[in-house]
């Protein structure tokens, strides 16, 4: 596969270019016979399976898969395209849409959830952890939307559920004054004698309970999300240098292609010259012409022939010198010209052709000399 058709795949798969992409690559499996997905690009060597992996392109995985890319291959990290899913759905906290990205890569190749990357990890292991912070994100959640538990436990009479709950932590609260006797005499009389010390009554012993619980429920929830934050930077970052190569390679590319068209033009104009040369030189004046023994500039249409013929002006000509040089060609080209020079000579087969070319060549130098 050619090195542009690469570059395309790349751009479509990192930009979420589905028609685009499936588009593509119908196109170019039917023409190429080696046509495959594995090739790598950047300094991890990933795929395009991997790229649409870690960016959770669920679509473009599918797509990747059906036209044959291998979710076997590893990167410089030996992470396999599973590897970057697992830790996609872990980073972005998609365990539920898990299915979608991960089903597709283990429908078709099964063993890669058993590859071991250079840190020792498996996707396995990766999705393991991403159910476990998922289920710790859900506990927190639920907690958060609720009201405080203090405030739950002091309506008792609210509900079966409510009275149940209050006895539960009734019976806690007693099991931690049992050992100064507190609860039991509290029951027994509704006194408190002055020898017992002073003890948390059951609301604030119960508010404390929640508070502490809240506490450390919420730290865990910070450092999940400070986590996320750094993993979403990082990838965030990985994704910009992976387009800043892409940029950089297509500049080159296009610097390229600028030059080597330079070098074509110079060579078809050299031709020209000599071909110009050769045809005032001919001795064989009753010989007829045909098209293709017309000296043209090159082939093609008669702006590909003013565009050689300007390629042999000198790159210094000031705006004087530009006129001249057009002043030659359009002389040479002039149709009333080239009829006394070549009337009698010209096949009458190909005679009413070349006419009309020279005509509009001529017209196009005589454009360029009123842009001026």
């Amino acid at each position: 596969m050619q090195k542009h058709i690469k570059q395309k795949v790349f751009k479509y798969v990192q930009g979420g270019y589905l028609m685009k992409l499936k588009h593509c690559l119908e196109t170019h499996k039917k023409k190429d016979d080696n046509f495959h997905l594995d090739f790598v690009t950047g300094d991890l060597r990933r795929t395009p399976l991997h790229v649409a992996c870690l960016l959770g392109d669920d679509a473009i995985v599918r797509c990747l898969l059906y036209f044959g890319s291998n979710a076997q291959i590893q990167d410089a990290n030996r992470d396999t395209p599973m590897h970057l899913a697992a830790r996609c759905i872990h980073e972005n906290s998609t365990y539920t849409d898990r299915k979608l990205l991960i089903d597709p890569l283990f429908r078709e190749y099964p063993d890669a959830m058993k590859l071991i990357n250079k840190w020792g990890e498996t996707p396995k292991d990766i999705l393991k952890k991403a159910k476990e912070s998922f289920k710790s994100m859900q506990d927190f959640e639920s907690m958060a939307a609720g009201e405080e538990v203090g405030s739950c436990y002091r309506d008792s009479e609210e509900s079966s559920t409510s009275t149940t709950w209050h006895e539960k932590l009734t019976n806690e609260w007693a099991d931690d004054c049992a050992d100064i006797g507190f609860a039991a005499k509290f029951v027994a009389t509704g006194d408190i004698s002055e020898d017992i010390p002073e003890y948390q009554t059951f609301d604030e012993w119960a508010d404390r309970i929640a508070e502490e619980y809240k506490r450390r429920h919420l730290s865990s929830a910070e450092k999940y999300k400070r986590r996320k934050e750094i993993n979403m930077k990082r990838k965030r970052e990985e994704t910009r240098d992976m387009k800043e190569r892409f940029e950089k390679e297509q500049e080159v590319y296009r610097k390229r292609m600028a030059l080597k068209k330079v070098e074509v033009l110079e060579s078809k104009h050299q031709r020209y010259q000599e071909k110009m040369g050769e045809h005032k030189s001919s001795s064989a004046k009753d010989s007829k012409l045909s098209f293709r023994d017309i000296p043209w500039p090159c082939r093609g249409s008669v702006k590909d022939m003013v565009e050689v013929i300007l390629t042999g002006m000198p790159p210094s000509s000031d705006q004087k010198d530009k006129r001249k040089f057009i002043l030659r060609q359009q002389m040479l080209w002039h149709p009333d010209k080239f009829v006394q020079r070549c009337r009698d000579r010209l096949d009458e087969k190909d005679k009413e052709v070349v006419l009309e070319t020279v005509k509009a060549l001529s017209q196009e130098l005589n454009n360029l000399l009123n842009q001026d």
